[in-house]
């Protein structure tokens, strides 16, 4: 006499386990992931936004660095990949800005001034 399928013993029950612990689980985790790395950028996008100088890459606060490259991750502000993959050594770079911060020095009026750096 067969026995009759009940909700444990039902062939299906290991077809769907074997679907949410292969399948659902391993995606959900890595959608997990995604949107927190999402998350992280947006919010560094929008500290940079607000004036508050943090690196998109990873939110490395770059406050006060004399040259603004992130010392976690190597990304210079205004960009989303390393120097290293941008092909300019550390030395041009620094050149680059020692310029701009001349500029700046000898005409005051055609820039403007970035905000001020908040006090903790």
């Amino acid at each position: 006499m067969p026995t009759a399928y009940t909700w444990f013993n039902s062939p299906w029950l290991a077809v769907f386990g074997a679907f949410l612990v292969f399948v659902l689980l391993p995606f959900g985790l890595l959608f997990l992931v995604a949107l927190a790395r999402a998350a992280r950028r947006w919010r560094a996008a929008r500290r940079v936004r607000d004036g508050i100088s943090f690196c998109v890459r990873c939110g490395y606060d770059l406050r006060g660095l004399d040259l603004p490259r992130c010392p976690e991750c190597g990304v210079l502000r205004g960009f989303t990949v390393p120097l290293e993959d941008l092909g300019l050594t550390e030395t041009e770079i620094r050149a680059g800005f020692a310029r701009m911060r001349a500029r700046r020095a000898a005409d005051p009026g055609s820039h403007p001034s970035p905000p001020p750096a908040a006090s903790p």
